[in-house]
């Protein structure tokens, strides 16, 4: 019922929102459980690296609140989306050098807290509150599966290559938001042009009754 209210929807952002949920949800089950591959032979425990990223993702979510002054959160999260895909495909061409790749994990982690805030503001906007739960529920179970296959594809790469894989992924992030931001200025635009339109129609009414006035007079 959820999914059909959605392709009825006039909204054209909705279906563009439902495919950047599910594909942005299969991000962290897909690059943290490959991280401690980057780190094989050195003491660079998984509970220090996500120690890090805890660390780490509420100063991206306060970059992003210093951004939201000047710019859309589309073009926001379009940006940040692009820098993460540049960031972890770096990871894969600087492999060997581990602690660059420490800092360009960092730094992504900056991204994925940039991402989960500026996310959950775009649900509440684009979701309708009657079906955002429905959505969201059928939204996690496609990412299970989604993410499962990925996670099995990308096991069978060598460590170096598997950040390319959640490089991709971010990059389809970036191609849907972009979606979402054009949907949203045509949007923009055609409630502007039913405005000016609306005026003029008043304009019109006025002038015909001015004019209707004097023929009486």
């Amino acid at each position: 019922m959820a999914f059909s209210e959605i392709f009825k929807s006039k909204d054209r952002r909705m279906i563009s929102m439902v495919l950047l949920d599910q594909v942005y949800g299969i991000i962290m089950s897909l690059f943290w459980p490959c991280v401690p591959s980057f780190f094989i032979g050195l003491k660079i425990s998984m509970a220090r690296i996500t120690g890090m990223n805890q660390l780490v993702l509420p100063i991206g979510a306060m970059i992003v609140s210093a951004f939201c002054y000047r710019f859309s959160s589309n073009i926001i999260l379009s940006f940040f989306f692009l820098f993460g895909s540049f960031v972890v495909a770096l990871i894969s061409y600087y492999y060997n050098n581990k602690f660059l790749v420490y800092l360009l994990i960092i730094s992504y982690a900056a991204c994925e807290g940039a991402y989960s805030s500026l996310i959950m503001g775009l649900r509440k906007e684009i979701y309708p509150s009657s079906l955002r739960g429905h959505i969201m529920g059928i939204n996690r179970l496609l990412q299970s599966i989604y993410a499962s296959i990925l996670i099995q594809y990308t096991q069978s790469l060598p460590p170096d290559i598997q950040p390319l894989v959640t490089s991709f992924v971010l990059f389809v992030c970036f191609i849907l938001v972009i979606f979402i931001h054009h949907f949203q200025q045509k949007s923009d635009a055609d409630k502007q042009l039913a405005g000016k339109n609306e005026e003029i129609k008043k304009e019109e009414n006025n002038i015909s009754k001015q004019v209707t006035k004097k023929k009486l007079e």
